[in-house]
């Protein structure tokens, strides 16, 4: 129900996965189909500045629709599909398939073995399904939102995204001491080392 939620943002009537991924196929071969015609009759006479507004909007269109799909093919180990669509997005790495692509809770059986085979390549990456209270998630998306005076604060490039314009790509240095916590941060970070714990029991000599 998540998943059909989640990719319903993009095609609000499917009323089932198999259902919503031909709305999004259909609509990103629309908008591929859009995007090749010869440039004559109207569309010449349209104004430069409303061409380069429409071409914004149909491209922000378009990457929430290949977003949708390609998660979703992932998801589903259709990775000879997702691929094509993957560089028309411009993405040259992905998440490895077994972070994408994973048993179910109910899936007791199939659970067990991936854990051990997790375990036994001694993997250095876990992903943990709800890891976040609500409320803390929404606190951070809040704080790290595209709008958000963090990036305007640090002066973030607004075209690569990634550095910032004074000092390039810079990370902060976090103690993680048994104090209390005096932000949101604080007790977020707080919290992901708890529940990273579970699983990476060295970490408790963590101190940054």
């Amino acid at each position: 129900r998540l998943r059909l939620a989640w990719l319903a943002q993009v095609s609000p009537t499917c009323g089932g996965l198999t259902e919503c991924e031909a709305q999004l196929r259909a609509a990103l071969d629309e908008i591929i189909a859009g995007g090749a015609g010869s440039g004559t009759g109207s569309t010449k006479r349209t104004k430069l500045a409303t061409a380069k507004k429409e071409a914004a909007a149909t491209g922000k269109v378009e990457r929430d629709v290949l977003v949708k799909l390609c998660v979703f093919l992932c998801q589903e180990g259709r990775d000879s599909e997702a691929a094509p669509l993957m560089l028309r997005g411009g993405w040259r790495h992905r998440l490895a398939r077994c972070v994408l692509r994973y048993p179910l809770p109910n899936q007791t059986q199939q659970v067990e073995e991936f854990q051990d085979v997790a375990a036994s390549q001694g993997l250095p990456v876990k992903a943990f399904d709800g890891a976040l209270p609500e409320d803390m998630l929404a606190s951070l998306r809040k704080v790290f939102a595209p709008e958000a005076l963090f990036w305007k604060e640090h002066r973030y490039n607004s075209l690569s995204k990634c550095m910032s314009e004074d000092v390039g790509y810079f990370s902060y240095t976090h103690k993680l001491e048994e104090v209390p916590c005096q932000t949101s941060l604080d007790v977020a970070i707080r919290h992901i080392l708890d529940v990273a714990k579970t699983s990476f029991p060295e970490l408790k000599e963590a101190r940054f």
